[in-house]
């Protein structure tokens, strides 16, 4: 597991994690789309540090269900609770992931909590019915959604260092995802996002990939 990169996962993971930050762009007028958007982009950009550097797992039960799954030839990341991901990113702090993604992580899955199961009502079976739809508001959405951008690269340059066999894999996994996005009849996410979306998404992947190629393999010019 520490030696060999979960290769094709992090493909994937890494073009959920675009595919959801395009849509946290387009929705940026819609709230509940939006949180929900924030939260799985960074949800996804966290799996692909998961599969693009499993030097760093640390959790038994992280290893386990990884481990189980790729034996099936499944995707793991189905298996991997959401908690575990928190755990996972908190190690990577403290190995030198910088802190922004964990802290947004953090912060956008408390926003999708409170918009998925808010506003708070409280009753005692008598008496008044009390709501509360004051524990956040939709300023905190775009903080985060602000932030975006640089978190994406500060993971891809962490993955860069810290990734399976010295980080190569790391350019050919973000290239790899183009295909998710390009304009093709196969294009996968032609009937999910819409064209300005694919096009944002894409254009944040060949960001990443340029600046996965230079720190790798140097300049490429």
């Amino acid at each position: 597991m520490t030696d060999t990169p979960l290769y094709p996962w992090s493909i994937g993971s890494l073009a959920r994690a675009l595919l959801f930050y395009g849509q946290a762009q387009g929705h940026a007028d819609r709230r509940v789309l939006e949180a929900v958007a924030i939260y799985y982009s960074l949800f996804h950009l966290g799996m692909f540090l998961v599969f693009a550097c499993p030097k760093h797992h640390t959790s038994d039960l992280l290893k386990s269900k990884i481990q189980t799954r790729v034996g099936s030839g499944d995707d793991p990341s189905r298996k991997v609770k959401h908690s575990a991901l928190g755990e996972f990113l908190g190690t990577c702090v403290q190995r030198g992931l910088p802190r922004a993604l964990f802290d947004a992580f953090v912060r956008a899955q408390d926003l999708r909590v409170f918009i998925n199961y808010g506003p708070r009502v409280y009753w005692r079976g008598s008496g008044d019915i009390s709501v509360d739809t004051c524990e956040h508001h939709s300023s905190e959405l775009a903080a985060v959604r602000i932030q975006l951008s640089e978190i994406f690269h500060d993971a891809v340059r962490w993955a860069c260092t810290e990734g399976a066999n010295g980080g190569i894999w790391v350019p050919h996994a973000i290239r790899e995802a183009r295909g998710f996005f390009a304009h093709s009849a196969r294009r996968y996410y032609a009937d999910w996002c819409t064209d300005e979306e694919a096009q944002v998404a894409e254009s944040l992947r060949a960001s990443l990939e340029e600046e996965a190629r230079r720190r790798v393999f140097g300049n490429t010019t």
